[in-house]
């Protein structure tokens, strides 16, 4: 089943590579969320990578990440740069700006250009290689050369031309126990921006949101912190408002948050399906908090699913009044759910 599944998502790329998804929508994962929902920690654990700590990796672009099994590790990036950039000279951007033939300023469409950035077969240049292809990304009218690390024509400049890009960096990984997996990983949306001159970016990143959301083929990964109330997720509101819950997979991330009391109760009722209902479920992950000891290394994905099932196996509710959902419970389930329910959507299709 797991070279079928494979198949199916090599067949899925080839397509996306020859431009087929601009006649005829393909079926995709798609990672939304709410700042601080814990998206980032959860995309690094379905893709085993580590994310830049000094920028963020991909909290200003999305990423379209792929995994693959294979008996070396190799990580391929690439710029995939569907919008040029195009700022007004001397006039900042307002929030009334955003439109919706204008969704991205001052973004605008061109014809797709993929750019090669770098491979890599070190793991441990992961984090530094996606730190700079997102700088490239953002200063695209700089030729991309100048950013790949541990080339002649480096720069080392860490300043951007812009702060946002709807553009997408690529990451293709094959290593071993990865389980086939494609999908978008988004900016995560927020509400209030931290200076005024970029409040409308608040728009932006819902729109790029939205632009993945609405596509028919999407199967949608939501994630929502145990730790905040669900009902205040813009994120979830966003999906519901758009119809598109029944094509939503419900991640609730964050687990070791959860507080007592009515919290526990609501959660539980999203668990038996019964509240903010999601198409496919809900499933339940908790990613190694800064307290947690963990050193990043080459066991580090390991040690942290190991250290998340005994999480589940010990701890109340999981082990006991909530042990009928133990198998949505953990990273490596929802990894191989997903990896099914994607293969599953592809054959369909």
């Amino acid at each position: 089943m797991g070279y079928r599944v494979q198949v199916l998502v090599d067949a899925i790329q080839d397509f996306r590579e020859f431009g087929v998804d601009h006649v005829v929508q393909l079926p995709e994962l798609v990672l939304v969320g709410d700042q601080s929902a814990g998206k980032s920690s959860l995309m690094s654990a379905l893709a085993e990578i580590h994310l830049p700590q000094s920028a963020g990796c991909c909290t200003r672009c999305p990423a379209h990440i792929k995994t693959t099994p294979a008996e070396t590790w190799t990580c391929k990036i690439s710029l995939e740069r569907e919008y040029s950039y195009e700022p007004l000279s001397g006039r900042p951007i307002e929030s009334k700006n955003v439109t919706r033939n204008n969704p991205f300023p001052p973004w605008k469409q061109q014809d797709l250009e993929v750019k090669p950035f770098i491979t890599i077969r070190d793991r441990s240049q992961l984090e530094e290689a996606l730190k700079w292809a997102q700088i490239a990304t953002l200063n695209h009218n700089k030729h991309h050369s100048l950013y790949v690390p541990g080339t002649d024509n480096f720069i080392g400049d860490e300043s951007t031309e812009a702060k946002f890009s709807p553009n997408v960096v690529s990451v293709e990984i094959s290593g071993p126990g990865l389980v086939p997996l494609s999908f978008y990983d988004l900016p995560g949306i927020f509400q209030n921006a931290g200076q005024k001159e970029d409040q409308y970016l608040v728009k932006v990143v819902e729109n790029l949101a939205l632009k993945y959301i609405i596509r028919p083929q999407a199967l949608i990964i939501c994630a929502l912190p145990m730790s905040a109330d669900p009902a205040t997720s813009r994120t979830a509101k966003v999906i519901v408002d758009n119809n598109a819950a029944s094509r939503c997979i419900g991640v609730l991330t964050k687990a070791d948050q959860l507080q007592d009391g009515q919290s526990i109760a609501e959660f539980e009722n999203m668990l038996k399906g019964t509240d903010y209902q999601r198409g496919h479920g809900y499933y339940v992950t908790k990613q190694p908090g800064h307290a947690s000891g963990i050193k990043y290394e080459e066991n580090y994905h390991a040690v942290a699913r190991a250290e998340e099932e005994i999480f589940f196996s010990t701890k109340t509710p999981w082990m006991d009044e909530w042990s009928e959902f133990r198998s949505r419970f953990g990273t490596t389930n929802l990894a191989h759910a997903l990896s099914q329910k994607f293969a599953a959507q592809i054959a369909k299709r």
